[in-house]
């Protein structure tokens, strides 16, 4: 496999919140979820790395008009490198991490005259940071976003994310949307023994979308989102710059009776990104390091009866092969049970399966098996 840094492995996940079309959009039923996961994958069938992760969300909304949500997550990583980098070997033993994770509040308010939707992202510094190194490499490897785990780091200081979306019907069936978010992101230590801390670069992201409903039980969706990222600095010196990012999403959903058909397109691109050089400062890249991306996904919900569901899932994701990272094609699918005890607690199966390779010819596979419940009050 071709080298990569780790820091720019680590990046590859550390995205802004992107604005769900349905933003203004204040749901009455509150909800804790609760929704544990086992995930593992493996190259060539013997280098392995998993994530046991508990997530635990609360919905609160106190009116039509604001909500409240809480995120928090136990999580428990360990395994084998994966990914080659500058300073990791693939198949050399990682340490075990494990922790809390930082929580996550969100608060929305919708003022219904102006269809806009307010809303205020904070990220809590309540997990795991200052890693020692090795951790840090586990971290990395964690966080790499080809494996999307449930919990892709532990801790990344303080970041505060206030934005805000506007939407208007243009026709009976055709609303269209603008969104604009600003996220800053404090400084933190995400290694044990640096002199100054880590300061990553703020984001501003901006969104536009349409949502037709093409008939009664059919929709299709669509929106670009553009995210411009700042420089990322250790004390006073700056170190990375990210590439601008721009993504592409496209979604059709129709119904039948009480069955649903849903498909996802996403595609991602980002620019070159800038590196430091001693003496020099940033310059940009010779090459493109960061792949362009496509995912592909679906499924079909299906009512066996009135209390027991079944979800059959497919996905598929293509990530460019560059400099600094080998691409990877993977496939599968999987099934999600859906079981209603009552109107108020539903419990919730989940198993995936993924399969492919990278270019270099060696052979990838992620497994994901979880169950959960929602209990509604």
């Amino acid at each position: 496999m071709k080298s990569s840094h780790l820091f720019l492995i680590a990046s590859l996940s550390m995205t802004g919140a992107v604005l769900a079309q349905d933003a203004y959009i204040i749901n009455q039923q509150r909800f804790v979820k609760i929704a544990p996961a086992y995930q593992r994958w493996s190259v060539e069938g013997d280098n392995q790395f998993s994530e046991f992760s508990i997530p635990i969300q609360i919905y609160f909304p106190f009116s039509r008009n604001w909500s409240v949500t809480l995120l928090g997550n136990q999580a428990s990583a360990k395994g084998e490198a994966l990914l080659d980098s500058s300073s990791t070997i693939r198949g050399q033993a990682l340490p075990k991490l494990s922790g809390l994770a930082d929580t996550q509040l969100s608060v929305r308010y919708f003022l219904e005259t102006m269809n806009l939707a307010l809303d205020l992202g904070l990220n809590l510094p309540s997990g795991k940071s200052e890693l020692e190194l090795q951790e840090f490499r586990t971290s990395a490897e964690l966080s790499a976003n080809i494996f999307d785990f449930q919990v892709p780091n532990f801790g990344q200081g303080f970041n505060v994310s206030p934005g805000l979306t506007w939407a208007v019907p243009v026709r009976d069936n055709l609303v269209f949307g603008l969104g604009a978010s600003f996220q800053y992101k404090g400084s933190f230590k995400p290694v044990a023994g640096l002199i100054d801390d880590f300061d990553p670069g703020d984001e501003v992201l901006f969104t536009g979308g349409l949502d037709l409903r093409l008939n009664e039980t059919t929709t299709l969706s669509s929106d670009l989102i553009f995210t411009l990222y700042g420089t990322d600095k250790i004390g006073d010196t700056e170190i990375f710059a990210a590439g601008n990012k721009l993504v592409a999403n496209a979604q059709f959903r129709k119904y039948f009776d009480f069955n649903e058909l849903w498909l996802f397109v996403r595609y991602r691109r980002s620019a070159k990104n800038e590196l430091a050089r001693v003496g020099v400062g940033l310059i940009p890249e010779a090459k493109k390091t960061t792949p362009d991306q496509i995912e592909i996904m679906g499924h079909y919900q299906a009512r066996f009866t009135r209390r027991f569901s079944m979800r059959f899932l497919a996905e598929g994701r293509i990530y460019q092969d560059t400099p600094a990272f080998e691409g990877v094609k993977l496939f599968g699918g999987g099934l999600t049970p859906i079981f209603l005890a009552s109107a108020n607690f539903q419990l919730l199966g989940h198993f995936k399966f993924l399969t492919g390779s990278f270019d270099g010819g060696d052979k990838l596979s992620g497994l994901e098996i979880g169950v959960g419940m929602i209990a509604k009050f």
